[in-house]
């Protein structure tokens, strides 16, 4: 009996937590999340920075460095037709963009999506989704 070796794609959330470091070598991270990754830091580091609270705005940006760390050999491109394929689904299967994306790589390329997003859950007949 031989053990089936899988792939995973890391979901945005995943990346907030210290779980995505349990896939590190076999899990890959789509372009697309690390955009909506890069985009929530800088939203949450402007915002604590502007409130005066630059001790934990800085905070963010060393989370940042240590995530992008881990994730630099393992980001993934997104292809036009990844990008067709998400946009059927974005209004089929009343995904986000984002989310969308992910599924189409994830198909594309056999890959396990982990996440905790309940969202996955309308498209699990098209792709294989895990909660980390």
């Amino acid at each position: 009996m031989t053990m089936e070796y899988r792939r995973y794609l890391i979901d945005t959330d995943v990346l907030f937590s210290k779980k995505f470091l349990k896939y590190k070598g076999d899990g890959l991270v789509t372009a697309t999340s690390v955009y909506e990754f890069l985009t929530v830091i800088r939203e949450r580091y402007l915002e604590l920075y502007h409130f005066g609270n630059k001790d934990r705005a800085k905070g963010y940006l060393r989370f940042l460095g240590l995530v992008l760390g881990e994730i630099k050999s393992s980001i993934i491109d997104v292809t036009s037709n990844d990008f067709i394929h998400a946009g059927s689904l974005v209004f089929e299967r009343d995904l986000n963009v984002g989310d969308a994306i992910n599924v189409a790589v994830a198909k594309r390329l056999n890959l396990v999506i982990v996440s905790e997003d309940k969202d996955y859950d309308r498209i699990r007949d098209l792709v294989t989704v895990t909660r980390p």
